[in-house]
């Protein structure tokens, strides 16, 4: 807070990265249990199988919600992440 008030430039970021088990449990079910990679679409049997991803990444800004989140089998999360970095 002292570091905000004399520095009003500083914008503070979501310090929660990682969705916890019942946000993947929603994304899942927002997703009809289906990986949301493009061209992907490979059923997910259950919630536990996919991997919650950010849509926005978070390191780009991007917030850990329900809106910013896909899920993704973890082929497509693992290709996606090898793009990014």
């Amino acid at each position: 807070a002292f570091l905000l008030h004399w520095n009003p430039e500083i914008t503070v970021k979501d310090n929660n990265r990682l969705f916890s088990e019942s946000e993947k449990r929603a994304l899942w079910l927002k997703a009809d249990g289906v990986c949301q990679a493009p061209g992907c679409g490979q059923r997910l049997p259950s919630w536990t199988t996919g991997e919650a991803d950010h849509v926005d990444q978070w390191a780009a800004g991007g917030e850990t919600t329900i809106e910013n989140g896909r899920i993704l089998c973890k082929a497509c999360n693992a290709s996606l992440a090898k793009h990014l970095s």
